[in-house]
């Protein structure tokens, strides 16, 4: 191939591992003059990288934007699992990959999306935070919800689960609610277990920061969730998402919403129409229409023609 017919040069470079893995077993967040060499070292190991086609390459990020070396934030383009966009740069947000053949672009086509479910609300989580805490005590009191069972198990030590990862998937497909609260970092995993799933994710609703009209789904004062969460301007998240400004409603807001049919079919319709953005499809799938793939493919596309106008 001819490089001067490429539109854009991928860089998988997979720095987050680098920082984890291969230089300190202790997290450190990929900060320090070695980290800095270390990313100096590969930009200058990129054969067809220069001041005139930094905008055509892309990094492909693999975590959260706070967990990568700012000199990798200052590119013109770079995929991420969420964060800040930088001045002049283009973040296009992903999805985490998910492998399980219930999640492939082919089963989710076959799913029922609206089909009843047995479970009112399933959660696992740590008590890392207040915020879990609170939510812990409240439903694990809560032992029904409009005649169906709430389900609320804790993660001790962030690791100890009480169920298999395949046991958690089928509680999540059988619920109609399931509880994302705030961790670590915006992203999490389970949000996106939980949508191929079928169940319908809960959050707390904060203002965020700048006056976003998105709430953030974090914390207060933080980056909206069309900042956090994938494809944001292909995917209408508040018609599947239940948002609540306080933890201390969410038993009478679900509640209300399992007395609402047709309002729990709509979500659920509207989540089945979208899920497929959310998986990347693999083997016999690989080249399923509108999945994760396709979807940030469409995203790059977009960019080039921005960058040819």
């Amino acid at each position: 191939y001819d490089p001067d017919d490429a539109d854009l040069f991928v860089v998988p470079y997979p720095h987050s591992s680098f920082c984890r893995f291969l230089v300190n077993p202790k997290w450190n967040g990929c900060k320090g003059k070695h980290h800095q060499r270390q990313v100096s070292g590969m930009l200058d190991s990129l054969q067809h990288f220069n001041n005139a086609t930094r905008k055509l390459h892309l990094f492909l990020l693999c975590c959260d934007t706070p967990h990568h070396q700012r000199a990798l934030l200052e590119m013109p383009l770079y995929v991420s699992l969420g964060g800040q966009e930088f001045r002049g740069s283009t973040n296009i947000v992903i999805p985490p990959p998910n492998t399980e053949p219930h999640y492939q672009p082919s089963a989710l086509a076959k799913f029922d999306w609206v089909k009843p479910r047995t479970i009112a609300v399933f959660v696992q989580l740590s008590l890392m935070n207040a915020i879990r805490r609170n939510a812990f005590e409240l439903l694990n009191k809560t032992k029904s919800i409009a005649g169906l069972p709430v389900e609320v198990h804790e993660i001790r030590g962030r690791r100890q689960f009480t169920m298999s990862a395949k046991k958690t998937w089928e509680k999540y497909r059988s619920s109609y609610f399931c509880p994302i609260l705030e961790g670590d970092m915006p992203f999490q995993k389970r949000f996106f277990d939980v949508v191929l799933s079928g169940c319908l994710p809960v959050v707390v609703a904060f203002p965020a920061a700048g006056g976003n009209p998105h709430h953030s789904w974090f914390k207060n004062n933080t980056l909206g969730y069309n900042f956090t969460h994938p494809f944001s301007s292909m995917i209408r998240y508040s018609e599947f998402v239940v948002q609540i400004d306080d933890l201390g409603d969410i038993v009478s807001t679900l509640h209300q919403l399992l007395k609402d049919p047709v309002t729990i079919r709509r979500m659920q319709t509207a989540l089945g129409k979208v899920v497929s953005k959310f998986s990347y499809g693999l083997g016999r799938d690989f080249m399923a229409p509108g999945d994760a793939f396709d979807t940030l493919l469409l995203s790059l596309e977009d960019y080039v023609k921005h960058l040819k106008h």
